[in-house]
């Protein structure tokens, strides 16, 4: 289906409060995480969320939203499921460098943090141009103790479709 606002790997649904309760309906946040997804209905009454339908290869929504979401995506996946998605907008918003990298365990997944300027690189390749960028402090990870002194700026993409990409690809298809 088509959606207005996708937040992908929603979680407990927390970034369902920047849209305005009178526009809720334009909200849908999904996840592969049923109890993130039964605490978010919960807690977010008035917002519909889903659990994430493996079935479905293609995304398809005005804007979808990816909030320290796609640093779960190996180096291998990241480009095959960016060009998944079918959106005039699409939000990133990460804690970036590589730095932050962890393999995982059997408590926790693997992070595959990237440098902030391969972002652009990979949406140019899916075709979307960077609309606009900043980063700010990330609250959680500010002290020493947390960041063990690496940057903790959170930053956030905004990337538009590339219209021209799409004219092209259409074309090499014909």
């Amino acid at each position: 289906g088509q959606y207005q606002i996708l937040d992908m790997f929603c979680g407990k649904g927390r970034l369902c409060r920047a849209v305005p309760m009178r526009h809720c309906n334009l909200y849908t946040g999904v996840d592969c995480n049923e109890p993130a997804i039964v605490e978010a209905r919960n807690v977010n009454a008035h917002y519909r969320f889903e659990l994430l339908d493996a079935t479905i290869h293609r995304w398809k929504a005005h804007c979808i939203l990816l909030w320290t979401a796609v640093s779960m995506l190996n180096d291998d996946d990241i480009l095959p499921f960016l060009q998944s998605l079918d959106a005039q907008w699409i939000i990133i918003g990460e804690i970036c460098g590589r730095d932050w990298r962890t393999p995982g365990s059997v408590q926790h997944p693997a992070i595959y943090n990237r440098d902030w300027h391969e972002y652009p690189d990979l949406l140019a390749q899916a075709g979307y141009a960077l609309s606009h960028a900043e980063a700010q402090p990330h609250v959680h990870y500010s002290t020493p103790a947390w960041n063990g002194m690496r940057d903790t700026g959170i930053h956030t993409f905004v990337f538009r479709r590339d219209n021209d990409w799409q004219f092209y690809k259409e074309a090499r298809v014909r």
